[in-house]
C-alpha cells in the first residue's frame, strides 16, 4: 500500500530543493523538461511516473533506461534510492562503478547491480526528504568531486542558464497560479517561489484569523505582514518567514518586528509573533525566552501547519 500520494511527494521534493537554493545560489537540480503525457502540468516536477520519481543534479542520461545516469530515486511508498544507470555505455558504466565503490567505502553504502550497467543502494528507512536533503548535503558533494575530476566521464555540471531554463518554466507557473503576481523579468527563478511561498502562507494565515476570533486582520498593513487583535484586545504584529531554519527566521525577523512597533503612531503592540511552517527546536525555544526576560520583548513564536491544523502555541 502507498504512503504517499505521488504528486504532493513531487511538490515536497521540489520545494525542498528550491528552499535549498534560496540558501546556495551555485545550487542546481534536473526537473521534468518535457511535458509529456501532460505530467508537468499535472504537478510531476520530475521524470517518472505514478510509481517513482528520479531526480539528478546532473546533466546526463541512461538512453536505453531513459533515466539519469545518476539520481536520488522516491517511490510513494516512501522509499528512497540512489540510482546509477548507464546500461549499454562501457565507458559511462566503469565511471558509475568508481561511484558507487567510493560511496560504499566513504559510508558503507553496498549498491545492488540489477543488471551490466545499473546500480541502486537503498536507504534503510522511509524518510524520504531526510535522505534526499542528507544525499544533497553530503553525497552529492562527493560525486560532484568525482565528476570535475572526470571531465571525460559524459556526465556534465549544471550551469544558471540550464536552471533558468528548466527550472524556470515550472517557476513561472507557480506565479502565474499565484493569487498575487510577483516578480519581473528580471528576478531569479527561485525568487518567484521564495514570493509565492510566503504569498501562500500570508493569504492561509489571513484567512485562518479571520475565522477563529481575531478581529480587525489586515495584511501588509504599515509594512507588517499581517496585524490583528486576539479575543482580549492584544495588538499583534505578525512576521511571516519562508526560512530554511526558525533560527534564520528569528535572525531576519527581529529587526522588522521592532521598526514596524517603535515606528507606529497608533497604540502600542502587544504581541510581535514570528511565524514560519516550521518547528521550533529546544534551542530557539530558550533563545526566544532569554530575549523576553533580558530585554523585555513581547516576542514570540508559532509554526502555522495550515488552515485546518492552524497555529501552534506560543514559544
Amino acid at each position: 500500500m502507498n504512503k504517499y500520494d505521488i504528486i504532493e511527494m513531487h511538490k515536497k521534493c521540489f520545494d525542498l530543493l528550491i528552499e535549498h537554493q534560496l540558501a546556495n545560489s551555485n545550487f542546481y537540480f534536473v526537473p521534468r523538461r518535457k511535458n509529456n503525457k501532460n505530467r508537468l502540468d499535472a504537478g510531476m516536477y520530475f521524470i517518472g511516473n505514478e510509481n517513482y520519481l528520479q531526480i539528478s543534479f546532473w546533466d546526463g542520461m541512461d538512453k536505453n533506461e531513459k533515466v539519469h545516469n545518476i539520481a536520488f530515486v522516491v517511490t510513494p511508498k516512501g522509499t528512497s534510492s540512489i540510482e546509477l544507470s548507464a546500461t549499454g555505455d562501457n565507458g559511462k558504466s566503469r565511471n558509475l562503478s568508481e561511484i558507487a565503490s567510493l560511496l560504499q567505502e566513504k559510508y558503507g553504502y553496498h549498491f545492488d547491480e540489477a543488471k551490466d550497467g545499473k546500480w541502486f543502494y537503498y536507504y534503510p528507512d522511509d524518510l524520504f526528504l531526510d535522505n534526499l536533503f542528507q544525499f544533497v548535503k553530503r553525497e552529492k558533494q562527493d560525486i560532484d568531486a568525482y565528476l570535475m575530476e572526470h571531465p571525460t566521464s559524459g556526465i556534465e555540471m549544471l550551469s544558471s542558464e540550464f536552471n533558468d531554463k528548466f527550472v524556470g518554466r515550472i517557476i513561472h507557473n507557480y506565479k502565474e497560479n499565484s493569487r498575487k503576481k510577483v516578480g519581473s523579468a528580471l528576478v531569479q527563478p527561485s525568487e518567484y517561489v521564495k514570493e509565492f511561498k510566503h504569498n501562500e502562507l500570508s493569504n492561509e494565515l489571513t484567512a485562518y484569523l479571520r475565522n477563529n476570533g481575531y478581529l480587525d486582520v489586515l495584511a501588509e498593513d504599515c509594512y507588517a505582514d499581517i496585524t490583528c487583535k486576539d479575543d482580549q484586545g492584544n495588538f499583534i504584529l505578525y512576521e511571516l518567514k519562508t526560512s530554511m531554519t526558525v533560527r534564520q527566521a528569528i535572525r531576519e525577523a527581529i529587526g522588522q518586528l521592532l521598526e514596524y512597533s517603535h515606528y507606529r503612531k497608533e497604540r502600542m503592540v502587544d504581541q510581535m509573533i514570528i511565524v514560519t511552517r516550521l518547528a521550533p527546536t529546544d534551542e530557539d525555544r530558550q533563545y526566544l525566552g532569554k530575549l523576553r526576560d533580558k530585554y523585555q520583548l513581547p516576542l514570540y513564536y508559532q509554526r502555522f501547519a495550515g488552515i485546518s491544523k492552524g497555529l501552534s502555541d506560543l514559544y
